[in-house]
């Protein structure tokens, strides 16, 4: 019996590579499937649709994360255009999905098929599809389960009410809130179902690559407390990490918040010992910055070394600095974005300077000895980490 159910299975939805519709059959591997659309169907039903091609099935893959890691289930779905997907079965689920395309001669390359989440406690219960679009933006739909509620979309994680998109203001059980194209600033967006008395679930769905920014540190003439930077402890608050630049006479100064910062995982690159303009030295003097903040950094962490990290004090460069540089095995790392923090600016000025620049790859330089940088960090690594950035090491 077992068999004869399998048989039907395979004659039902064919294998990936066995083309089901008759004519002449084109050569090569066929092109990757076109989404046209994932949105919610039925309580335990979302509904995916794609471009058919001629001659070819399509295959799905079912993922429990963003990353595509180990598929729970594959499997050959036809060729038909369209096909129901399961919402998942516990308060907090998510699936994501990919196609492809395939023919006797092989399957082209797996697509992002968009993902379904579900939340579901204390009365309510709703899931939501999540399709990236070409444009850079996501399409979002849901679907009340139980309960009666206010449906919201985000741009990042769900219940930042600031970055509210689109809005379903009373939607009942069996009722779907319609398809809203959001904008995404960074990897995240978010879908909230708030019940009339406030109560509100919220469920984030990565819908990108995380972005990445790396936030530069200069001088490191302060502010030191406890063997620490203050910016290492903010930083080390929120898990994220950053680099470094400091002057020689800094790391005699503060050998102990040197050290802390490569036992917490920091980088730590060469600004010069004694901080001068460097298009004003000669090339031996430019050397000798550079080789005695070397040195010092080797007697305080044995077999460091800061190469190949390096950012000129005050930007002064030219091309003889710059090969001067290169020689002694460094490169100039440059922001992308400054803070302005060095102006002596107010906190909030440091946060817009930097939000209005930032953006996956983004460098952005600050200092170490600025009080006002300090509550701006505060504010800006949690909003960067709720759009779903990543903090990197720039060297």
């Amino acid at each position: 019996m077992g068999r004869v159910w399998l048989l039907a299975l395979v004659l039902v939805l064919g294998w990936c590579g066995r083309g089901n519709v008759a004519g002449a059959h084109p050569v090569g591997p066929a092109a990757p499937p076109e989404v046209l659309a994932l949105e919610p169907w039925t309580p335990e039903l979302a509904l995916l649709r794609w471009r058919p091609q001629p001659h070819t099935d399509v295959r799905l893959c079912v993922f429990a994360d963003y990353a595509l890691r180990n598929a729970l289930v594959c499997f050959a779905i036809g060729a038909g255009g369209t096909w129901p997907v399961g919402v998942p079965l516990e308060d907090g689920g998510l699936s994501y999905f990919t196609l492809q395309a395939c023919r006797e001669d092989g399957c082209s390359e797996p697509v992002r098929a968009g993902a379904v989440g579900r939340r579901a406690q204390g009365g309510l219960d709703v899931y939501a599809t999540a399709l990236p679009l070409p444009d850079g933006r996501v399409r979002l739909s849901a679907y009340l389960r139980a309960g009666r509620a206010e449906v919201r979309y985000y741009r990042a994680a769900a219940g930042t009410a600031a970055r509210l998109d689109a809005l379903c203001p009373n939607l009942a059980a069996g009722e779907i809130c319609g398809a809203a194209d959001v904008p995404v600033a960074g990897a995240l967006v978010g879908v909230g179902a708030a019940r009339l008395d406030g109560e509100e679930l919220g469920l984030t769905v990565q819908v990108r690559e995380a972005p990445t920014v790396y936030f530069l540190f200069d001088d490191g003439t302060g502010i030191v407390t406890g063997g620490r930077y203050l910016m290492q402890r903010i930083l080390d608050e929120y898990g994220v990490k950053g680099t470094f630049f400091l002057t020689g006479r800094a790391m005699r100064t503060y050998p102990e918040a040197v050290r802390a910062l490569v036992a917490a995982g920091h980088r730590v690159g060469n600004h010069t010992w004694n901080h001068p303009f460097l298009t004003r030295l000669s090339d031996a003097a430019i050397a000798a910055e550079l080789d005695q903040t070397e040195q010092q950094y080797h007697a305080l962490v044995p077999g460091g070394t800061l190469r190949p990290c390096f950012r000129a004090p005050n930007g002064d460069l030219n091309p003889r600095v710059l090969a001067v540089v290169d020689g002694r095995g460094y490169r100039q790392v440059a922001q992308t974005v400054s803070s302005f923090d060095w102006m002596g600016i107010p906190a909030g000025r440091i946060v817009a300077n930097v939000l209005a620049g930032v953006r996956d790859g983004a460098l952005v330089s600050f200092h170490t000895q600025e009080p006002q940088t300090a509550i701006a960090l505060r504010t800006l690594i949690p909003l960067l980490l709720a759009d779903g950035y990543r903090f990197g090491l720039a060297c």
